[in-house]
């Protein structure tokens, strides 16, 4: 288990390497309101791809590895996910064209239609790229499921600082525009899910079958909702204000409120890895794993966040001027108010992943529901008063409810006094790491008595 979290955990770093170079060519290729449009499409797609898979996905990782007939269980997620690709494209098209019909000003204000259409391709891709994914994360292959979260972003950056570094003479705003960004996202996305089920086929023979498990609505529908929702809400909650912004203020301050929010949360990429392998593992770890691991991973997510939070309060304040340019510094504020619910958010995602792997899905949703409500509640207050700072501010609050709701069900469903589990994040991690310096310490001396 330990060199699958490593292994998310390098990925994740890449990852993030990836993610600020890429933000650094977009801030000095677009202005703010056109890194807005970029992220209104985007937030919406990720939303209803989200919505679209009705959380099958999550239930697919949870069957395959709990399930004793692997190889069953695998063609039974084969015919479910068969399903769900061919039926809900249609679904995706008509909610765009609903939203766009009905509700454009509100949802789409001052978007390009053609970011619009770039939007909807990219919502049925990711769906696509999702269900490709999380089949690896079943047969816990996350080598080609590293590799396929990082392909998208390698090659985004490759295209853009080509782009950049032709065009250094041109004024911002006009060397690429936001419509251009969407078409090379969705390309990009395409060709890493392409990847991924290449893999699938030829790795691990995955083939193609049609019949429906005898109780696919319990095992795959039914836990797959109560995952949705959690899903649903947790995007939900965390892009929710970046929609809001541009109802209520103007792109541009979207996009200001993105470089914010794409900063603070790559403080995640600890938490995420661990929730990526805590999920499936625990599924099928023995009674002992499963009264060890919660306070292994929790102690240890929130050590390594926690850290980071306070390296990003020193430097934030002069690297956003200094990286994404003079232009963009408006986005100091609102990124360090969002840096303290970073911590809750840790918490809920470990504790949400642990759940779901104990067939509890349903406390991920509820967590996140929680979350949903304060941050709607906070966001209407607070975004027209203090604008992005206060949506940063309504985020942080909000992730902490989830932390605290998460927390309560935890103590309510598994009958453990909070208290231990509180304990047991200071003890394992420590125990843990005492063993491992213990072990190298005599791999050192038997090999000093062996020379």
């Amino acid at each position: 288990m330990r060199k699958l979290i490593q292994s998310n955990f390098i990925n994740k770093i890449f990852i993030f390497f990836l993610k600020i170079f890429s933000s650094f060519c977009t801030a000095r290729m677009l202005l703010p309101a056109q890194r807005g449009e970029v992220t209104v499409g985007m937030t919406l797609a990720i939303m209803l791809s989200s919505l679209a898979s009705l959380g099958v996905t999550s239930a697919i990782i949870y069957n395959v590895n709990k399930n004793e007939y692997r190889e069953q269980a695998l063609k039974d997620s084969v015919a479910i996910s068969l399903r769900f690709l061919i039926g809900m494209p249609f679904v995706i098209v008509i909610v765009y064209f609903l939203l766009g019909r009905y509700a454009h000003n509100q949802v789409f204000k001052g978007i390009a239609d053609a970011v619009i259409l770039s939007s909807c391709v990219q919502c049925v891709i990711s769906l696509f790229h999702g269900f490709v994914t999380d089949a690896l994360h079943a047969l816990m292959d996350f080598r080609t499921r590293n590799n396929a979260f990082v392909l998208p972003y390698l090659v985004q950056v490759g295209v853009l600082f080509s782009v950049w570094v032709t065009h250094r003479g041109m004024s911002v705003g006009h060397i690429i525009s936001s419509v251009q960004i969407m078409y090379l996202q969705n390309w990009a996305i395409l060709l890493a899910a392409a990847y991924s089920f290449f893999v699938l086929r030829k790795k691990h023979k995955i083939v193609y079958h049609w019949q429906l498990p005898q109780d696919w609505k319990r095992d795959y529908l039914h836990y797959g909702l109560k995952s949705c929702l959690a899903k649903l809400a947790q995007n939900l909650n965390n892009r929710l204000d970046a929609l809001l912004i541009n109802t209520l203020l103007n792109s541009t301050l979207t996009g200001l409120y993105a470089i914010a929010t794409s900063l603070a949360e790559l403080l995640l990429f600890v938490p995420s890895s661990i929730a990526a392998v805590l999920q499936p593992k625990i599924a099928g770890a023995s009674e002992e794993e499963k009264r060890r691991l919660p306070g292994l991973m929790l102690g240890t997510a929130c050590t390594l966040t926690f850290g980071g939070i306070l390296l990003a309060f020193i430097f934030m304040p002069w690297f956003i001027p200094w990286y994404y340019g003079k232009h963009n510094a408006e986005a100091v504020p609102p990124a360090l108010w969002l840096l303290p619910g970073m911590l809750g958010y840790a918490i809920a995602q470990v504790l949400m992943a642990l759940m779901a792997g104990l067939g509890k899905p349903q406390v991920s949703a509820h967590a996140t529901m929680s979350g949903l409500v304060a941050t709607v509640i906070l966001d209407f207050m607070l975004i027209p008063r203090f604008h992005i700072v206060g949506a940063a501010v309504a985020s942080s609050i909000a992730y902490w409810v989830s932390a605290l709701t998460v927390l309560y069900l935890y103590r309510l469903h598994t009958k453990e006094p909070l208290s231990t589990l509180f304990t047991s994040s200071v003890r394992e991690p420590r125990e843990w790491l005492k063993g491992k310096v213990k072990a190298r310490k005599v791999s050192s001396a038997s090999s000093n008595i062996g020379q």
